[in-house]
This record gives C-alpha cells, sequence and structure tokens, in this order.
C-alpha cells in the first residue's frame, strides 16, 4: 500500500513500514522517529491516536503475526525457535506466554497442526 491509499498519517506510515522491514531489529523510539521525520512525542502520540498502542506495543503485534505466518508455512526442518528468533523475539518463554495468549494455543500446537495438514511428523 503506498502512502497516498493510507488512512495512517505519514510518519506512522514510514515507521510501520521500517518496523516490518527490519522485525528482529530492536528499535528505540528516536530512530523510529527520524526514518517517520517528526519528533519522538509526535511519533508516539500519533501511534497512540491512530493505532491505539504505542510503537514498541505495536512492533510486538508484528512480530507476533509474522510468527504465526511463519509457522503455518513452515518447512518440515523449521522450529519453534528458528522462528521465533527469526522474528525478533529473544526470550521464548515470553513469546510463548504472548503467542498463547494472542493465538489460543502454544506455538508448538500451530506447528503441529501444519505438520499434519501436510502429512508429516517432526517429532519422530
Amino acid at each position: 500500500m503506498s502512502s497516498c491509499e493510507s488512512p495512517l498519517p505519514r510518519d506512522v506510515w514510514r515507521a510501520l513500514n521500517h518496523m516490518k522491514g527490519e522485525l528482529s531489529r530492536a528499535f528505540r523510539l528516536h530512530e523510529l522517529a527520524a526514518v517517520a521525520g517528526v519528533a519522538p512525542r509526535t511519533l508516539q502520540k500519533n501511534f497512540r491516536r491512530f493505532l491505539g498502542r504505542t510503537p514498541r506495543v505495536m512492533l510486538q503485534e508484528l512480530r507476533l503475526e509474522a510468527a504465526r505466518r511463519a509457522l503455518l508455512a513452515a518447512a518440515a526442518d523449521v522450529g519453534v525457535t528458528r522462528i521465533a528468533r527469526t522474528c525478533g523475539f529473544t526470550h521464548l518463554g515470553r513469546f510463548a506466554i504472548d503467542y498463547r495468549r494472542r493465538y489460543e494455543e502454544a506455538p508448538s500446537e500451530t506447528l503441529r497442526r501444519r505438520a499434519e495438514a501436510l502429512g508429516w511428523n517432526p517429532w519422530r
């Protein structure tokens, strides 16, 4: 989606796209604000106003969504740890808790369902 089609302010749109491009990176608010071309407080205010959450919370949600997509599309030789780390999660326990809270199943359950749907068993 181009910035012209987005209902979001340009600064929020730029920061979101930057985060999506580097999910594994630990961003600081001032870095995102520089990319967005606004002051850090302005970016934070616009995130809260237009998305209802802070940039940090939004990054966490983007990471969870990416992990979910990766688990649902995983190849037989890819595990939860590898996917979590690729999506920017450094603490696997917190990742599992947040994932379960959001999707009502453990990441391993998502991966197991994927395996069963494809007819392979990675737990042999």
